[in-house]
């Protein structure tokens, strides 16, 4: 059994109102027996809170309805955002030399693995990318560099305050 409202599904959340609906509408048959409602008082009260509890469970629904919409379109967007060349750079920046060769070399085409060592190579923490020839000769940057040595002759990177 069930006891935690927030992980109810729509079946077992419109059972527990109508329930609630029903102890509501008993006690006021009992009022309405007691004199303190007429008849009418009494079948209007109890219209009247079924539709409200009708009215909340279609602004539920319509909250549903417009989630399925919205977060697909918000994981896209996530995902588009996440495949640039700028974030994935900045998620290889962090990582260990021998892990980036690994990465880099994972990466099929040439264009698309120049894109993202052109763009780690811009960050501001990143002072030099030390690989082979070849790959400083076809790259942009000047940062791209293939001995330590050219790496000493670059200016030390100033990290950007924000």
């Amino acid at each position: 059994m069930n006891m935690n409202p927030l992980t109810w599904n729509v079946n077992e959340t419109s059972a527990a109102g109508r329930n609630v609906l029903s102890y509501v509408a008993g006690g006021v048959t009992v009022l309405a027996a007691w004199g303190l409602f007429s008849q009418h008082d009494a079948a209007e009260i109890t219209t009247n809170i079924d539709l409200v509890w009708n009215g909340i469970m279609q602004a539920a629904k319509g909250i549903a309805g417009l989630a399925a919409v919205v977060v697909p379109i918000y994981t896209a967007l996530r995902a588009a955002h996440s495949a640039s060349p700028s974030e994935q750079a900045k998620a290889v920046a962090g990582l260990p030399s021998a892990e980036v060769k690994q990465a880099l070399a994972t990466i099929p085409d040439t264009a698309g693995r120049n894109k993202i060592i052109n763009a780690t190579a811009e960050l501001p923490e990143v002072r030099a990318i030390i690989g082979p020839e070849s790959l400083a000769k076809m790259t942009e940057s000047d940062k791209i560099v293939s001995t330590p040595a050219k790496a000493e002759t670059l200016p030390l990177a100033v990290p950007r305050t924000t």
